[in-house]
């Protein structure tokens, strides 16, 4: 059996909850045709994010790789185009000093997973989508560019809103719709890599 790779991320910021922990584990060990999925929980860390993400890719040894991250703010699930080879921001840990993430990696690189399928086949069924071209330079997109830069597997990023009853009511969504609209992105994924 095929096996994919979940992961989603702690509260971060002034935000107390965070979907993504939910979704990867509402998901975890939920089968979809020959593939199940192995969800984990990432740290918003600059360096114990991507190294947490990149040992569960040598345990799990996974087909298929699908980060997920809150975009608070966006009213839409949104599949991330590129990661670039740049980091900053503050964490719980205080501001990182923004500069590359490899310091001999490209600037940037592209998703792995076949985003203008999804986005359509999404939109058909009633979910909003829409491809993103920026991954920002935050946790999420260094756990994106390092898994990009060090696997060779369908991998790739995906930002979903903020669920409702966080600290922001912008945009948000139910965590029954959010959960919903993942599940159907990845038995489409599934699907579209099956052929």
């Amino acid at each position: 059996m095929r096996k994919i790779l979940l992961t989603g991320f702690e509260p971060f910021g002034s935000f107390e909850s965070n979907p993504t922990q939910y979704i990867a584990k509402a998901l975890d060990k939920t089968q979809f045709g020959d593939a199940v999925v192995e969800s984990i929980v990432l740290p918003v860390e600059f360096d114990k994010g991507p190294a947490v993400a990149l040992k569960a890719v040598h345990d799990c040894k996974p087909d298929i790789v699908i980060a997920t991250g809150m975009a608070a703010g966006r009213d839409r699930i949104t599949p991330e185009r590129v990661a670039i080879n740049w980091g900053e921001g503050k964490t719980a840990l205080g501001f990182r000093e923004s500069g590359k993430l490899e310091q001999d990696g490209p600037d940037g690189l592209f998703s792995r997973l076949p985003l203008e399928e999804l986005v359509s086949q999404l939109e058909r069924e009633g979910i909003w989508a829409k491809i993103s071209n920026t991954a920002g330079t935050y946790v999420c997109n260094a756990v994106m560019y390092t898994l990009l830069h060090h696997t060779s597997i369908p991998a790739g990023f995906i930002h979903v809103p903020a669920m409702d009853g966080s600290e922001t009511s912008e945009s948000s969504w139910p965590l029954s719709d959010l959960q919903q609209g993942m599940h159907r992105l990845v038995h489409h994924l599934v699907t579209m890599l099956e052929q």
